[in-house]
């Protein structure tokens, strides 16, 4: 059997335009068919068409003998403008094939685009009617309708098409618009989604704008105008106009600010120039910023431009080292002009400084440079400040004392006598006037004896400069020492140049003094000790006045003034009395010296110089003795004294004063129930010492004995006993350094000569502080 070949149609449709695109029409393409039986049939939107089309069929001249055949027709034009799907299908062999295009396949990529052109806010507030244009932009033959508030209305519309472009215009009464909230542009065709353009015609409302209101700069230049700047920033593109006000009420007309449509933000200034009816002193302007019919931003307030100038002359700080001052006058007001006048004479201002506050007034600064002597001597400086409308003039003068406060006016004056030391020359003594205080030079100062003026004059030695600003001077007037001694009263009055009072302080010699109370002190051990140099210390105190002369005597000599330093005077808290102290340095080469020291004050209160002397002050010596004799080591000596119910280790003769005495029975047990004194100075140098143990019957015990161990850096001595009931007659005494013994007295009259030794010692203590108070009293 033979089985018939059949191969089956590729079809194709394509558009096409003739005839400066009058003529549209439709190819339907089929090729590489077998056998060459086959039918065409055209349908529009699945309808079939009758068209008369012309065809044409061509075979393949190969191996192969397939067929082709194309099938022209021509369309109707709206149908295809109108997106209708064209449908070429083909019978072959008993099978149906079929190719489907439309203008929407064809045109794939003509997506509208949409612009909405809304009137202005200045045509809405001046127009009775007012248009909205659609344009879109698309090759369809697309609808457009409106939607008002988000809702259809029926409105008269007027379209103009070409074949990229079709415009819609809508036209609404001003009123109509006013009320809308948002208008939208919508744009149907089968060929793509519906598609909107809404424009909000309320705005988005604009958040926080800045608006300022100023002056002009350039009219800061001019005298007869007055150009206010409104600058607005921080807006978006909105429509929006500007008013100007005076005291609240609109003075302007609307002045309108169209934006282009932009993410950004912008920034823009609008002027306007105050008319001369409201120049006046009380009025303030603002400007408003007015976004549609509803929401407004009010400026902030200018100050009082028109209001009259003020004026500030000052001096500004002079530089160090130099030789000019400069005053500084600053004028405010609506376009101040500064002038200088000094000794009734203009002087040209140099250039000024210009500047505009927040407050719209115009702040000039002019700066004049003049000698520094001729600011010295007192000359008065005008500056005159004045505006041309309303015209006004006004006027500050200032000089060396306009500037200097009443505190600077004042200095610290401080009057010192004569000392004791220029008293001793007789003849001339000084009296010092000491001033404290800044710029003393211009300070006079006159002195009076009595009452009686004696000298007067300028301040002109140098004074000293100080770190905080102040300065110091000492004026020296001489006087008689008699005059001095009668006690005639001195006085230092002061003024300065721009004050008309005086200030002034008196001295005379003190009427009342009060003498000098003397008290020397001794060394103290620890200072003897491994010391190359000792102190000695006069304390002098409750005197008055202040002024104390303080020498130092060795043996009645003078001692050189290196040897000692005197601290200054100072005065008890609540008390007119003064006290102060000095000091001798006492070098250890003169310790072995049999010397006496005095302490030598010299006070008015006395003719005679008040002297204390540190010499045999604690009694008479055996031997040489003195103040440094304690320093001199010595070896102890102790004897072991026995009472009814107690044991006495008596030490002494020894140096210094440290020492260590510990009891113990038997030799291994230590004892604590003691006492042992303090050491007690003798007016030979050398230090005594006693230690008490306390015993009770059941401590004598047979066979016990007790021991007195004496430590000292000279020497170490065990001084020993046995209990009385073995017929105990006395102690013996171990030097630990010479390992001999050394016998006691029986106890009975080591107990006597103790008694004895102990009362003759308190006797001669009590002598040795009775006459050192005597003394130190004198």
């Amino acid at each position: 059997m033979v089985v018939q070949r059949v191969d089956q149609p590729k079809i194709t449709v394509h558009h096409f335009w003739e005839k400066n695109e009058s003529k549209l029409g439709l190819i339907c393409t089929l090729s590489e068919f077998y056998p060459n039986v086959i039918s065409v049939e055209w349908l529009l939107d699945g309808e079939s068409q009758n068209y008369s089309p012309v065809q044409r069929k061509l075979q393949k001249a190969d191996d192969e003998q397939t067929y082709s055949l194309s099938n022209q027709v021509e369309l109707d034009q709206e149908a295809w403008i109108e997106g209708s799907e064209f449908t070429c299908q083909a019978t072959h062999n008993n099978q149906k094939h079929s190719s489907v295009t439309s203008l929407c396949s064809a045109c794939p990529t003509s997506i509208p685009s949409i612009y909405l052109e809304t009137p202005s806010l200045r045509t809405v507030m001046t127009q009775g009617e007012v248009n909205v244009l659609c344009v879109v932009n698309t090759a369809y033959n697309a609808n457009i309708s409106w939607i008002f508030n988000g809702k259809g209305k029926s409105q008269t519309l007027k379209e103009n098409s070409t074949n990229q472009e079709i415009i819609g215009t809508l036209t609404l009464s001003s009123d109509e618009w006013k009320n809308l909230a948002n208008i939208t542009c919508r744009v149907e065709h089968r060929c793509f989604p519906a598609k909107e353009k809404t424009s909000h015609l309320k705005g988005t409302t604009l958040v926080n704008p800045s608006v300022v209101i100023r002056r002009s700069l350039p009219d800061i230049l001019t005298w007869d105008s007055a150009l206010l700047e409104c600058v607005i920033t921080n807006i978006s593109s909105c429509d929006l106009y500007v008013t100007f006000h005076a005291n609240g009420v609109k003075i302007s007309e609307e002045q309108y600010v169209d934006l282009p449509a932009s993410k950004d933000l912008y920034s823009t200034t609008r002027l306007f120039s105050v008319p001369e009816s409201h120049w006046q002193k009380d009025k303030t302007f603002t400007c408003k910023v007015n976004q549609g019919f509803s929401n407004s931003w009010p400026s902030n307030s200018t100050g009082k431009i028109f209001d009259d100038p003020s004026i500030e002359l000052y001096l500004e700080p002079r530089n160090v080292g130099s030789n000019t001052q400069k005053l500084v006058c600053s004028g405010s007001g609506f376009n101040p002009q500064i002038k200088w006048r000094y000794e009734s004479k203009h002087k040209p201002a140099p250039a000024n400084d210009i500047r505009i506050g927040h407050d719209g007034r115009v702040a000039v600064t002019s700066y004049l440079t003049i000698p520094q002597q001729e600011w010295n001597e007192g000359t008065r400086f005008t500056c005159e400040v004045s505006v041309h409308k309303p015209q006004k003039t006004i006027n500050k003068t200032i000089d060396i004392c306009a500037v200097t406060p009443t505190s600077s006016q004042k200095v610290g004056i401080y009057l010192l006598g004569p000392t004791l030391q220029e008293l001793k020359t007789g003849g001339l003594v000084p009296v010092k006037c000491i001033l404290l205080g800044p710029n003393l030079r211009e300070f006079s100062l006159r002195w009076k004896v009595g009452g009686d003026v004696f000298s007067e004059k300028r301040v002109t030695q140098d004074p000293i400069d100080h770190p905080n600003g102040t300065q110091s001077v000492r004026i020296v007037f001489n006087v008689s020492a008699d005059t001095w001694n009668a006690h005639t009263p001195v006085s230092c009055e002061v003024r300065h140049r721009c004050s008309n009072q005086a200030q002034k302080e008196n001295i005379k010699k003190c009427p009342d003094p009060k003498p000098p109370v003397l008290k020397l002190l001794r060394p103290s051990d620890s200072d003897l000790l491994g010391s190359e140099n000792v102190t000695l210390l006069c304390l002098v105190s409750g005197f008055f006045p202040s002024d104390v002369i303080v020498n130092w005597k060795q043996d009645n000599s003078d001692l050189p003034a290196s040897r000692y330093s005197s601290s200054p005077p100072v005065q008890y808290t609540g008390s007119s009395t003064y006290y102060m102290n000095s000091r001798l340095i006492v070098p250890k080469s003169e310790w072995h010296q049999n010397s006496t020291y005095s302490c030598v004050v010299g006070h008015e209160s006395s003719d005679r110089p008040i002297s204390s002397s540190i010499d045999h002050v604690f009694g008479k010596c055996t031997k040489k003795c003195h103040v440094f004799d304690s320093v001199i080591p010595s070896m102890p000596t102790a004897s072991l004294l026995q009472g009814p119910s107690e044991l006495v280790c008596l030490v002494f003769g020894f140096s210094p004063s440290a020492i260590n005495i510990t009891w113990f029975q038997d030799d291994s047990i230590e004892l604590l129930e003691y006492n042992t004194s303090a050491p007690y100075w003798s007016p030979e140098g050398k230090y005594t010492v006693w230690s008490y143990l306390s015993l009770t019957n059941l401590d004598w015990k047979m066979g016990s004995d007790y021991t007195c161990r004496v430590t000292h850096s000279t020497k170490n001595l065990t001084v020993k006993t046995i209990k009385p009931e073995d017929n105990f007659d006395g102690g013996e005494i171990f030097d630990e350094n010479r390992h001999d013994p050394i016998q006691a007295d029986t106890a009975e009259e080591n107990w006597k000569m103790a008694s004895v030794f102990i009362v003759l010692f308190l006797i001669s203590l009590l002598y040795s502080v009775t006459v050192t108070l005597a003394k130190a009293r004198k």
